[in-house]
């Protein structure tokens, strides 16, 4: 087995640093030799050996491209994309790699190359990666930032995309139906056309452009995200005569998702809150189609049905209800 019990690398106070801490220290000590504290407990230690470019580092959820080698403490390597001539790609900050490097990466420049040094906890601890990494194993890691892409594509064809620039709370996101609070400013051609503070809209009502209606869906509390929407079908539809936009122009908003409502899941309500979700959604369904917003009203209709298209624990009065609403609604919808 190999020894992985050799002396951690030496560092004196004046090289450590806790870059997420201190952006100012981070800057100051952005040079050639640095040796950084990431997280200021000793778990991960950078040393700088090739400065990067720019200012600018990958947030979490950008796609980054390194090339990396793996030694354990006594030189011995157990991988290395180098030897494969091949860079690694995965997603910042979702689990998809050890801590160690979620966290050492996130700290990085384009083109910078470090080496990271990590203790146990932030690498595969007690249980290691057999047979190359025994249990409880410290892990020096040469990595060089290739690049990224920090941008989110919020729809499949690229038209709309979120790029984050401050992580929000917790895990839920709002849902259709949600009332939304947002902060945000939008501009066109690099001006400002618009900016509000505390504006509230419910989300799939056609209040805003349906690009923004769609990224703010997936914005989580406290998240700040800078959202690209262009193509009629997301920016603005027509002529947008009081900025001067052209339809389908290309727009950006720099959001804040301050607050939003979250609605009860049909799996927390019992069978009379059931109905009356049903009923009152049935109804928002019923106005939609009398103004001929024909597509928003089968969404509505079939969110109603949901809340009463199961059979089970229902008595057999509220078997026949549910049977009945349904046949309302499916009569409705299904002659669009």
């Amino acid at each position: 087995m190999a020894d992985t019990t050799q002396a951690e690398p030496d560092m004196s106070p004046e090289q450590t640093r806790q870059t997420a801490a201190d952006p100012i220290a981070e800057e100051e000590n952005y040079k050639v030799g640095a040796k950084i504290d990431v997280k200021g407990d000793g778990g991960i230690i950078k040393e700088i050996k090739i400065l990067g470019t720019g200012l600018e580092t990958p947030t979490k959820g950008s796609d980054v491209k390194v090339h990396y080698v793996g030694t354990l403490t006594n030189g011995e390597k157990f991988d290395s994309s180098r030897d494969r001539s091949d860079p690694f790609t995965f997603k910042l900050g979702q689990g998809r790699v050890i801590k160690g490097w979620d966290e050492g990466v996130k700290t990085m420049r384009r083109g910078e190359l470090s080496i990271f040094t990590l203790k146990p906890d932030y690498a595969y601890g007690a249980s290691g990666s057999p047979p190359k990494i025994p249990a409880n194993s410290t892990l020096i890691f040469e990595v060089e930032l290739l690049d990224w892409n920090s941008e989110e594509n919020v729809t499949q064809d690229g038209l709309v995309k979120k790029k984050l620039l401050v992580e929000g709370e917790g895990y839920d996101n709002p849902k259709e139906d949600s009332t939304v609070t947002i902060n945000y400013t939008a501009k066109f051609n690099s001006k400002t056309f618009d900016s509000k503070q505390n504006f509230s809209f419910v989300l799939g009502s056609e209040e805003v452009v349906e690009g923004l209606d769609k990224a703010v869906e997936g914005m989580k509390k406290g998240e700040k995200s800078i959202i690209s929407i262009e193509g009629a079908q997301y920016s603005f539809k027509e002529d947008h005569k009081a900025f001067n936009i052209p339809k389908g122009s290309k727009v950006s908003y720099e959001v804040e998702l301050v607050d939003f409502t979250k609605e009860k899941s049909s799996w927390e309500m019992s069978t009379t809150e059931k109905f009356e979700a049903c009923e009152k959604i049935k109804g928002e369904g019923n106005n939609l189609f009398k103004i001929e917003k024909y597509e928003r009203a089968v969404k509505k209709y079939k969110k109603a049905i949901s809340f009463v298209d199961s059979e089970y624990s229902l008595s057999e009065e509220e078997k026949n209800e549910s049977k009945r609403v349904e046949s309302t609604m499916f009569a409705k919808y299904s002659s669009l």
